[in-house]
């Protein structure tokens, strides 16, 4: 569909799904690297509905006092994932940041963070 200046476009706003929650993982110089160069940070935000959660106080806010974020990471010959400690150096602000350097990734590796409650 193309929206030109004289149209006009009307949204409706819809309610199904304003509790949905979505964990989105942002890097800060990409998800592709050449030759070894890996420099990045991986930063979580949760949406909740039109929330956006940053913050390990406002997670706790709005899903209970026990709720915490999981890193895991799975190299290119893992047949599983393997889990990141919450004390492991490379992360932050309550595990919603991730920095990845050039020892963490050897050709491949996959990297998820989870929501439990």
């Amino acid at each position: 569909m193309t929206v030109r200046a004289e149209q006009e476009l009307t949204l409706s706003r819809v309610d199904d799904g304003e509790d949905a929650t979505v964990l989105h993982i942002d890097s800060t110089r990409g998800v592709v690297f050449k030759n070894n160069e890996v420099s990045t940070v991986l930063n979580v935000t949760i949406r909740k509905g039109a929330k956006a959660i940053t913050d390990i106080n406002s997670l706790r806010s709005e899903y209970g006092s026990g709720a915490y974020l999981q890193w895991w990471y799975q190299r290119l010959d893992d047949e599983r994932f393997g889990k990141i400690s919450a004390g492991d150096s490379r992360l932050s602000r309550d595990g919603f940041s991730l920095t990845l350097g050039p020892d963490d990734v050897d050709t491949k590796v996959v990297f998820l963070c989870e929501l439990n409650v």
